[in-house]
């Protein structure tokens, strides 16, 4: 008759209860740093990608001098809540705009809004 004998695991090095911390590597940067980036940010012109261009040529959409700026505050607005990627709606047309770089990443109108679903955005401002 075999007996069979408990099974130990071999024995391992101990192992270090020190993980990276997630800002490792990184520089600290202090809130006054941070500010005056959002500020300098927020000072520069909205852009339109070449991909949100051919979107508005080929739908029509066109904006007027007001509108602009009307969109220039929304995406103003996002970076000072923290918005990185956000949906603007401005009556029947959305935007997608990237606020870390100030840049219209694409433009949809209300033909092509119907059963479209948004992603990958975390912020929606509604002018």
């Amino acid at each position: 008759m075999k007996i069979n004998r408990p099974f130990f695991p071999p024995i391992m090095p101990p192992v270090s209860n020190k993980t990276a911390s997630p800002t490792a590597g990184t520089e600290k940067k202090s809130f006054a740093h941070v500010l005056q980036q959002t500020q300098e940010a927020a000072s520069q012109p909205l852009q339109f990608s070449q991909h949100a261009q051919i979107r508005m040529q080929s739908r029509g959409i066109q904006l007027s001098q007001e509108q602009l700026q009307r969109l220039e505050q929304a995406v103003d607005k996002a970076v000072q809540k923290g918005g990185r990627e956000t949906l603007v709606i401005m009556r029947d047309t959305a935007f997608i705009v990237s606020t870390q770089n100030r840049t219209v990443i694409t433009a949809i109108d209300d033909r092509s809004m119907k059963d479209h679903v948004f992603t990958q955005i975390d912020s929606t401002i509604l002018i």
